[in-house]
């Protein structure tokens, strides 16, 4: 039983979370295809090269 305005804004905040969170789950679980183009042309360390770009991981 929520008898105060602070609990009822923590219930709220907290419902608000897990809509958020759910959310996100659902977004997640989806797969997306990443487009691909480019040559990779060395890997250095923790760098990789690739043709034209360069993406430091």
């Amino acid at each position: 039983m929520i008898t105060s305005p602070i609990e009822a804004h923590a219930l709220a905040t907290a419902e608000k979370w897990h809509r958020y969170l759910a959310d996100m789950q659902s977004f997640s679980a989806e797969p997306v295809r990443l487009e691909t183009q480019g040559l990779l042309v060395r890997v250095a360390g923790l760098v990789l090269e690739a043709s034209p770009a360069t993406a430091r991981i």
